[in-house]
């Protein structure tokens, strides 16, 4: 769980606003990755935690629909 923190630090600090998968790993990457195997490498990262905060129940996911893509948000607590 290498990304973990700075995943749980993006999604934790605004509740209300969903992400795409490539914001995310742009997060973590720090920018755009520069290759497509370093993004690769970032995007199965990322998708690792969010499955495990997804499992934990911390995260909502909306899933695709018609070409578009799937969102991820923190789950809130109430």
């Amino acid at each position: 769980m290498q990304y973990a923190h700075d995943v749980i630090d993006l999604l934790a600090a605004l509740p209300t606003r969903e992400f795409r998968m490539a914001e995310i790993v742009n997060h973590v990457a720090h920018g755009r990755p520069t290759s497509k195997q370093q993004r690769n490498r970032y995007r199965q990262g990322v998708r690792r935690v969010i499955i495990a905060l997804i499992d934990a129940k911390a995260v909502e996911f909306k899933p695709a629909r018609r070409g578009g893509t799937t969102l991820y948000r923190w789950k809130s607590a109430t």
